[in-house]
């Protein structure tokens, strides 16, 4: 698995910002809050009966609104007693360095993810270790 975030993959059928009703925010927000939660706290949550609110995640899912299901792990609790952002500046970018940079970086287990930025720096790196 890559640790560098993946840009989104194009998909014709991802709705546009505006095209999530408020239903659908306040399930995201549920989502975002605690993303463990049953259907049916979402559900009573958001103000939906149990079917549709199930539908309406499955719909959010399959259009790629929602990537996945995460866990938030207490840094001192693994061990992880160093964090930092590095700021990075390279000598010289083309597609191709672009992409030797993204490979090597993601061969650096304490590197948790990478930022490319504009302005003074070219990227920016997460890094967390022990």
């Amino acid at each position: 698995m890559s640790r560098i975030p993946s840009p989104l993959p194009k998909s014709p059928q991802r709705p546009s910002p505006a095209a999530l009703d408020a239903f659908d925010q306040k399930i995201l927000a549920a989502l975002r809050e605690n993303a463990r939660a049953t259907n049916v706290e979402i559900a009573q949550r958001v103000g939906l009966s149990e079917a549709p609110c199930s539908r309406r995640i499955r719909r959010l899912e399959d259009l790629g609104v929602i990537e996945g299901y995460t866990a938030r792990l207490n840094p001192d609790g693994i061990g992880v007693g160093f964090r930092a952002y590095v700021t990075l500046v390279l000598d010289y970018i083309t597609g191709s360095t672009a992409q030797q940079f993204i490979d090597r970086i993601g061969e650096i287990p304490e590197v948790v993810s990478c930022y490319i930025v504009s302005g003074g720096y070219d990227a920016i790196l997460h890094v967390a270790a022990a």
